[in-house]
């Protein structure tokens, strides 16, 4: 909730792309602190912290993707995100919950906090040697748009 209301708030300003990467860092920082022995009252703030993280992150990763396809691509786009995350949660959770019977709980959030670190730096490093620069609150190829010839051979468009 606290995320998504920091993230409301912040809006106006316009869609911030870059600053996705080290929210989804701090996601998974919060993640691997949290398998530390730390106290009870740290624990809660840190679950507090990665919760407004989580949404701010998801609702970033979101915006960026929406806002880096074309018109016509975004509903399409937009489900197959929606399809992906909300069959990820419940497969997320059961993974979890198995490994934790296994390995412990405190050790499962060390392993996904772990994952996520290495999948954020993945992406980041994939989107870096693709040279995708990130305007206006869209993320773009470094060359050149396709012009219109190439656009219409997709079979998409008339």
């Amino acid at each position: 909730m606290i995320g998504a209301v920091w993230l409301a708030a912040r809006s106006r300003r316009g869609h911030r792309p870059r600053r996705a990467f080290p929210v989804l860092v701090g996601f998974a920082l919060c993640h691997i602190v949290l398998a530390l022995h730390v106290p009870y009252a740290l624990a809660l703030l840190l679950i507090g912290v990665t919760g407004a993280l989580m949404v701010g992150g998801l609702n970033r990763m979101f915006a960026v993707i929406l806002a880096s396809v074309p018109d016509r691509f975004r509903g399409r786009i937009s489900s197959i995100h929606m399809l992906c995350f909300m069959t990820g949660f419940p497969l997320g959770s059961l993974v979890g919950g198995v490994l934790a019977d296994r390995i412990g709980m405190l050790a499962v959030f060390a392993v996904f906090g772990t994952a996520m670190l290495l999948g954020v730096g993945i992406i980041y490093w994939v989107t870096q040697a693709l040279g995708v620069e990130f305007q206006d609150g869209a993320a773009a190829p470094s060359a050149a748009p396709a012009g219109p010839e190439e656009e219409s051979r997709d079979g998409m468009t008339p």
